[in-house]
């Protein structure tokens, strides 16, 4: 078994003794040695040790026990504690200190030997622990997307630099200081929240929940969630945990597209003539009103699409664009069924950024005359 560093805290200095022979005939070092339970912290502190032989009575009165709950308390290493009774309330109060061990007065190299055993192994244990500790907290704080874990009761565990700095904040320390309310602070009402721990207490998983928040100085931004819920023992939400991406330009860049949008539909609803925008296969991507209430009257039929005079008008733009190209311009008549009116077309090209076909725009015009003419460049 590898060496390992053993503080000693023994008030006779006979037993002390006695042990550090035993220590050392296992192969191992004895670091330190103390007789006070008010000095075992500190020597554990500046000592280092791998494992603490502790025994029950020490020199100023102190319990060994005590001093094994307040050293595991404040520095993390394995204590197995000496005594020379084995009792049923004494053997209670070892195990509930949080001691690893327990050898019996006079020690055995036997009993040392498992003991220490048992250290070394926690001692490992421990340091695996500790690493993947380690690289869970570098992928936390290094993430180039937000993570929090939060409390049911609204507020934050633990943040990480990208979330901190998302809601304008220096970093998760003043972070976690300021903000004591998320329902106030960050989602600026209580509702979102409701809903989200709905599903987090009935084991759901939320995914790419979109909610407006509030930064530090009121800043207004969207973000998307992937929220997961933690529970407890007893079946309890104790905590969830979100991954968090800000998509305020996304929103932004929605708002725009819809005004745009709106207003390119409310301007085409503003034109008495029928204007749409038809695909090559005659299907009408996007229309107005006026075209809407005439397109029935020529093209019968629900998905508009196209039929009739109006589809030959189309096919024979389609032709004259194969032959011209993107010059290409088509007017013509279409007469109504029925009906002494016609409708006066004209039909221009629709292309992609490579000047390739993709449809065309349609303007009809009610008229009484009856007229059917094909343009072409250069006056053909």
């Amino acid at each position: 078994m590898p060496q390992l560093r053993v503080l000693i805290a023994e008030d006779e200095p006979v037993s002390a003794e006695l042990l550090a022979d035993l220590v050392a005939q296992e192969g191992h070092v004895v670091c330190g040695s103390v007789g006070r339970g008010a000095e075992v912290v500190a020597a554990a502190a500046a000592l280092k040790p791998d494992v603490v032989l502790m025994d029950v009575h020490l020199a100023d009165g102190v319990s060994g026990i005590l001093a094994t709950k307040d050293l595991l308390e404040r520095v993390p290493v394995p204590v197995v504690v000496i005594s020379g009774t084995e009792s049923r309330e004494a053997m209670e109060a070892i195990a509930k200190s949080g001691a690893l061990g327990f050898i019996k007065k006079p020690v055995s190299a036997e009993e040392l030997r498992v003991n220490l055993r048992l250290a070394r192994h926690q001692n490992e244990v421990m340091e695996k622990l500790r690493a993947g500790e380690l690289l869970h907290r570098s992928i936390f704080d290094n993430a180039a997307v937000g993570i929090y874990v939060c409390h049911p009761d609204g507020f934050y565990l633990s943040v990480n630099h990208a979330f901190a700095e998302m809601l304008g904040y220096a970093g998760p320390a003043e972070l976690l200081r300021l903000v004591k309310s998320i329902d106030e602070q960050v989602y600026g009402a209580p509702q979102p929240r409701a809903a989200l721990l709905q599903k987090l207490e009935r084991g759901e998983a939320v995914r790419f929940f979109e909610s407006p928040v509030y930064g530090r100085d009121g800043d207004r931004l969207w973000v998307a969630e992937h929220v997961t819920p933690g529970f407890d023992a007893e079946g309890r939400l104790a905590h969830y945990e979100g991954v968090v991406v800000n998509i305020t330009d996304r929103k932004r860049a929605e708002d725009a597209r819809s005004l745009t949008h709106n207003l390119l539909r409310n301007t085409l609803d503003a034109i008495a003539h029928g204007v749409a925008v038809v695909d090559v296969a005659g299907n009408v991507i996007l229309s107005n009103r006026a075209f809407d209430s005439v397109l029935p009257l020529l093209c019968p039929g629900d998905p508009p699409i196209l039929t009739g005079a109006a589809a030959d008008l189309l096919e024979r733009f389609i032709a004259q664009f194969r032959e011209v190209g993107a010059q290409a311009e088509l007017r013509g008549a279409m007469r109504i069924p029925g009906s002494d009116h016609e409708v006066r077309a004209a039909i221009t090209s629709y292309l992609d950024a490579e000047s390739d076909l993709l449809g065309a725009v349609l303007v009809l015009e009610l008229t009484e005359r009856p007229e059917f003419c094909l343009l072409l460049p250069g006056g053909r």
